[in-house]
């Protein structure tokens, strides 16, 4: 499919309202997301993103720009393919674009939509109590005021959010996301050795905590598993009782052939008794078991995975890391 759409350049016609391209420019394009094409299909996305560009500024194609934005995606830069995709799918094309311009722009549209619910979003929650003059940067980078508290796409991986405000230490949270995320980190800011509480100061000299929560999105999840675990300890425990009962009418048969010879004597009611109660109760015992373990295993195998999410924080010095698993 690279090859293909990137090659669609044999039959070089603008877009709508650009400048048609002279014949060397059109080579020199046709050449370079030639070898674009090469370096995606053996997975050098790297390669593949920087000859892919260089088309595109030789030549805009929805052809060269599909194969760009799929390249971003491949690296893990997700935003900016997205962005990437959404800008081929607008493309206007001229009458007499070829069936692989449109194509393209189809394949963009669709290709959107599906990157769109890969890409991790973050929220920085921004305290009432934190005072004036908060500076806050994500990844270095300064992040305006129309951006805090609300939701924000970015890319999976590791990012680093810094909070500073006047006579107040900075802190650096560092946040981990993966495709599909919804994590949301509360923007906090560091304060004097003496306000802070003895947890924090022994995070400080290098000790770690974290904790786990369950999202909302995740509790149905999160039950699943516990139904499943419990299913398993139900089974484990019928098959301990059946055991045991087992072991107990075993014993109680041995007894019994010892006195029962032929017939059993009126003695030997009690053992009889309790040895057809004992095997009654193995038997069940044993299928419940066996039916508990195998419900509990089925849940624990196919149906509660992924299901459970957690954000954990690790205290370190000056810095907090947040992770999220969704």
């Amino acid at each position: 499919m690279a090859l293909r759409l990137a090659l669609g350049l044999t039959c070089l016609t603008a877009v709508a309202g650009a400048a048609e391209p002279d014949a060397e420019t059109r080579t020199q394009a046709r050449e370079l997301a030639r070898r674009g094409a090469e370096a995606f299909e053996q997975k050098d996305y790297k390669t593949a993103l920087d000859r892919f560009t260089r088309a595109e500024a030789l030549f805009r194609a929805p052809s060269i720009a599909v194969m760009r934005a799929r390249s971003l995606a491949e690296l893990g830069r997700l935003v900016e393919s997205l962005d990437a995709y959404e800008a081929t799918a607008r493309m206007p094309l001229a009458g007499d674009a070829p069936a692989a311009f449109r194509e393209a722009v189809n394949d963009a549209t669709r290709e959107a939509e599906e990157l769109r619910r890969r890409v991790p979003h973050l929220t920085l929650h921004i305290d009432k109590r934190i005072p004036a003059g908060l500076v806050v940067t994500l990844d270095g980078k300064p992040v305006p005021e129309a951006l805090l508290d609300v939701e924000r796409p970015i890319d999976p991986g590791t990012h680093d959010v810094r909070s500073s405000a006047p006579d107040r230490p900075p802190l650096t949270q560092r946040a981990n996301l993966n495709e599909g995320d919804h994590l949301t980190l509360d923007v906090i800011l560091g304060s004097d050795e003496s306000e802070r509480p003895p947890s924090a100061r022994a995070g400080e000299a290098g000790s770690a905590a974290s904790v786990e929560h369950a999202s909302s999105e995740a509790k149905s999840g999160g039950s699943s598993r516990v139904w499943g675990w419990a299913l398993v300890g139900a089974g484990a425990a019928g098959i301990g009782v059946g055991a045991i009962t087992g072991v107990i009418a075993l014993n109680k048969k041995s007894s019994l052939d010892a006195q029962c010879t032929p017939g059993c004597p009126p003695s030997a009611s009690s053992d009889l008794d309790a040895f057809r109660s004992n095997r009654t109760l193995s038997y069940v015992s044993l299928a419940v078991g066996a039916v508990g373990l195998a419900a509990g295993g089925y849940i624990l195998l196919f149906t509660g995975q992924k299901e459970t999410a957690h954000v954990a924080a690790g205290i370190g010095p000056g810095t907090i890391e947040i992770s999220g698993a969704f």
